[in-house]
């Protein structure tokens, strides 16, 4: 009597089995070991191990598995980087579930193969105890289950309770509602044969893959850190250029500081001189009017003697005002009228515009008081009208000798203004927006030092104040100070707003 040999999990009688225990005629006429079965696992083996493209791999071993065992529905399960599993690769007439869920398939199957690395193979699911709780199995009818794992090199555990192999990267699960004819322990071991060859053909795949993407990875990285150089080399040398404007800047700045230490030496020496001319102007005054005080023979004398004591008044009064104007101020704010400020400063200044042959206009109305010092206004001013004389020198030709400076006051509810407006060439527009920078100026060296109007601003901002230029090439310059009024409550008993213009 020939050897029975049964399922290793149903107990039932093996294909290979039942296959002796059948009369000859009902014997299939293909032969249970088929030579042409080798060769196909040998031609599948060689082109799994010919291409690194995984999913060209996945396809010949899915394909080839299916066919030797005429299985009706076939997947591919691959363990990823994080160790979850997934469906890589199905063949299933069946459409997957509309929520996204799995594919229905025998888990238990699945479980075993991937925990012990074994082949689960059973040719009647229906009655094996490994699938009694399996709903799957019993709801899709299934007969024929085969499951094979796809490890690099054949670990298989001892026992049952053995721990799975690490070598297990997947599986080859295949099913069937019909039982196979045909699946022989031969064929079995060629699956495993081939699911062997395919583990390791995966794993170079997946390799290769991997190399791929750090490839392009690698080159990414490259080009960005290439484009990274370009725009640092870029930054550098954009900040190389502007280090070396600043350096030049600096170089300028310096030569000014240094011209305008001189300038402040000489203003220091002007008051020294005016002081010192103070007292013989206060000698020649006093004997002069003495003189006057008795009868003259001649009138003419008697003329040049009044002369004589109205110019020595005139240079006390100029010599007074310089030395207000170079004396270090308290800084203290009192209410001021800015009329009085620019008549004293125009005083002080009226020799300059003489000689320069320019004409004073003045359109000035009575002003409420404004709060400011009253030394530090009569600096702002004279930086105002000075500036404005030296425009106008600036266009003098053979046809022009002359010209003019319009000064004007007024006031609203809650400012009082004061414009200097000259007819000289005018400010640049490319100049204009610079013209309050500290150290900037357009004048020749020696001529300025730049500090005018920015220590003006600082001044008149410290008031709560501004300064407005409005300009046009060839259309002279008009300079706006503004200052707020001081209010009622703050104004002395004495002081009264004026009338607007």
């Amino acid at each position: 009597m020939a050897h029975k040999t049964a399922c290793p999990h149903c107990g039932q009688p093996t294909p290979a089995a039942q296959a002796q225990e059948r009369p000859a005629a009902a014997e299939p006429s293909r032969p249970a070991e088929d030579p042409l079965d080798l060769q196909k696992i040998l031609s599948i083996g060689n082109a799994v191990n010919a291409t690194l493209n995984l999913e060209t791999v996945l396809k010949l071993v899915l394909d080839y598995s299916m066919e030797i065992t005429q299985a009706q529905r076939g997947y591919i399960f691959l363990r990823q980087d994080s160790g979850e599993l997934a469906e890589t690769l199905a063949r299933d007439a069946g459409p997957a579930a509309p929520d996204g869920s799995p594919r229905r398939i025998s888990r238990s199957a699945l479980d075993f193969v991937l925990k012990k690395g074994k082949v689960v193979a059973t040719l009647n699911a229906q009655r094996d105890a490994m699938f009694s709780d399996s709903r799957s199995v019993f709801d899709l009818g299934l007969q024929t289950i085969v499951c094979l794992p796809l490890q690099a090199g054949r670990e298989a555990a001892e026992s049952a309770a053995a721990p799975a192999s690490p070598s297990v990267r997947g599986a080859i699960y295949l099913d069937s509602s019909l039982p196979l004819q045909y699946y022989t322990a031969h064929k079995q071991s060629l699956l495993e044969v081939m699911a062997n060859s395919a583990a390791t053909a995966i794993e170079n795949a997946r390799l290769y893959r991997a190399v791929e993407q750090q490839k392009v990875a690698v080159q990414a990285a490259a080009e960005n850190l290439e484009i990274q150089v370009h725009q640092r080399t870029a930054e550098l040398d954009q900040k190389n250029r502007e280090l070396q404007a600043k350096i030049h800047e600096l170089h300028e700045l310096q030569s000014r500081l240094v011209q305008s230490e001189k300038m402040a030496t000489i203003g220091t020496l002007a008051g020294g001189v005016a002081h010192e001319i103070n007292n013989p102007l206060g000698a020649i005054t006093s004997n002069v009017q003495r003189i006057l005080r008795f009868p003259c023979a001649e009138s003419r004398h008697a003329e040049s003697a009044r002369l004589i004591e109205e110019g020595s008044r005139r240079c006390t009064s100029i010599v007074e005002k310089l030395l207000a104007y170079s004396r270090k101020s308290d800084s203290t704010l009192i209410p001021t009228d800015l009329n009085s400020v620019l008549e004293s400063t125009l005083e002080l200044l009226q020799h300059h515009f003489r000689i320069a042959d320019i004409r004073l206009e003045k359109q000035c109305a009575p002003l409420p008081p404004v709060l400011v010092n009253r030394n530090e206004m009569a600096q702002v001013i004279s930086n105002l009208l000075i500036n404005a004389k030296d425009s106008i020198a600036s266009a003098r030709n053979a046809e022009r000798n002359s010209g003019t400076i319009t000064l004007r006051t007024c006031f609203d509810s809650r400012s009082v203004f004061l414009e200097v407006r000259d007819d000289g060439p005018g400010i640049p527009p490319e100049v204009l927006p610079r013209i309050f920078d500290p150290f900037y100026t357009t004048k020749d060296v020696g001529a300025g030092t730049g500090l005018g109007l920015y220590v003006s601003l600082g001044l008149v901002r410290r008031y709560g104040g501004q300064i407005e230029a409005e300009s046009a090439p060839g259309a002279g310059a008009l300079f706006r100070l503004i200052l707020p009024r001081v209010p009622a409550a703050a104004r002395p008993p004495d002081a009264s707003p004026g009338a607007g213009p």
